[in-house]
Order: C-alpha cells, then sequence, then structure tokens
C-alpha cells in the first residue's frame, strides 16, 4: 500500500494529467476571450494647450449651465443604439467615459463659453455687478441608429430656455423655443455616432447663443437713458 501511494504521488495518472491540462486551457481560454470595453466622450479630443486659454473675467455677462435632463431611456453608462423602430440594443463594452447628461452639459457649456467670450460660473463664486444668463437645456430624443435599411444617423430633439439673473435693477427677460430637431446621417461606427452627436450640440449651442445676444442687447437698450 506504501508502496502504491508512493508511485502515485511521483507519477500522476494519464487521466488526472488530462483533466489538469483542460483546466488550464479553459482558465487559458477564460482571459483571453474578454471583450474589451471601449469609452466615448462627446468632448473634443484635442484639448488647447492652457497657455493658450485666457479666461475672459472682464466680460459683460456670464452664463450659468444648468445640470441637462435627459431621457430616462439613455441614461445610462452604455451606448443605447436603435437598430429598427422600437428597437435599440445596450452595448455593453461601448461606454460613455462620464455620465451621458453631463457629456452633454460640458460641450454646451464650453461651446457657450467660446461663442460668447465668457465664462460658465455655475457652482462658482463669480462677481454679482453684472448679469448671468442661466441656461436650461431639456433633451427629449437622444437617439443613436446603426440601420441597414434606414441609414445610419444620430438624432437631438431638446427644448432649451434663458433667464437673465443676478442684476435686481434689470426687468427679468426670458425666452423660451425649442430646437429643431437635429437630424445627421453618419457611417456605421461608433465613433461617428459620437461626432453626430457632438455637432448637435453645438448647433443647439449656437442657437442658444444668439438668444443670448438678443437679450442682453435689449436689456442695454432699455438700461440707457433716453435723448433729451
Amino acid at each position: 500500500m506504501t508502496y502504491y501511494l508512493q508511485a502515485l504521488c511521483k507519477k500522476p495518472s494519464a487521466a488526472l494529467m488530462a483533466t489538469l491540462t483542460l483546466c488550464a486551457a479553459m482558465i487559458s481560454s477564460g482571459c483571453t476571450s474578454s471583450p474589451r470595453t471601449y469609452f466615448y466622450t462627446l468632448s473634443d479630443a484635442v484639448t488647447p494647450p492652457a497657455t493658450s486659454v485666457t479666461l475672459p473675467v472682464d466680460s459683460a455677462f456670464y452664463i450659468e449651465v444648468l445640470p441637462v435632463e435627459i431621457p430616462a431611456q439613455v441614461a445610462r453608462p452604455q451606448l443605447v443604439i436603435t437598430t429598427s423602430p422600437g428597437q435599440a440594443d445596450i452595448k455593453e463594452q461601448q461606454r460613455w467615459l462620464a455620465p451621458l447628461n453631463e457629456e452633454i452639459r460640458y460641450v454646451l457649456s464650453t461651446s457657450l463659453a467660446a461663442q460668447l467670450s465668457t465664462v460658465d460660473v455655475y457652482r462658482t463664486p463669480h462677481a454679482d455687478n453684472r448679469p448671468v444668463y442661466r441656461v436650461m437645456l431639456n433633451v427629449r430624443r437622444f437617439e443613436s441608429a446603426l440601420n441597414a435599411q434606414e441609414g445610419s444617423h444620430t438624432l437631438i430633439a431638446a427644448t432649451w430656455s434663458v433667464q437673465a439673473v443676478g442684476l435686481p435693477q434689470q426687468p427679468t427677460f426670458t425666452t423660451l423655443a425649442e430646437s429643431s430637431m437635429t437630424k445627421e446621417t453618419i457611417t456605421p461606427s461608433y465613433d461617428a455616432i459620437v461626432e453626430g452627436h457632438r455637432h448637435a450640440i453645438e448647433r443647439i449651442a449656437k442657437e442658444i447663443a444668439n438668444a443670448i445676444r438678443t437679450i442682453n442687447n435689449n436689456a442695454t437698450q432699455s438700461n440707457r437713458p433716453a435723448k433729451i
């Protein structure tokens, strides 16, 4: 009996070796076949060097971009892809780098600040001797379609409002407008989806910037003393 145990320890059986080999192969296969996760962001890939950025602290007004509302269907880390009318896929390996509503707000804020030569003072201390234009954006539809029959496209539909706040001596000017539905035909790829949505948000930002200019001009005109 002792001799048998010693022999077994010195030389594993063929069945045991086959079992160990199979387990090792399964473990190795599981490690190598794990799918890679890709992260996407709506912000520009190229960021200008810090030395070239000058904050317009002497701007005539500030902006305050509030948190963005988005549909519940896309309020998740994964990209949601429309494959056919009424059907969508949730892509586990394609994810947003930050929550989608924060991604949208970042693009909107940076685009408005650049167009208006001002800064976004949301949750930031700022001078109280100039107006602040509060921006609210409610995204009604955020569609990313990869469809061979109907064509691949991105679509954003949103409502937005601008309100002048910060100077009690000025009347409150508020404008509310529904942006036109922004649809862009794209090549069937995830990168193109992200780029299409970025372009749509920038177009919405342009509409909002024009509204802010109009409101600010009207406020300036109303506060000028009448000529005698």
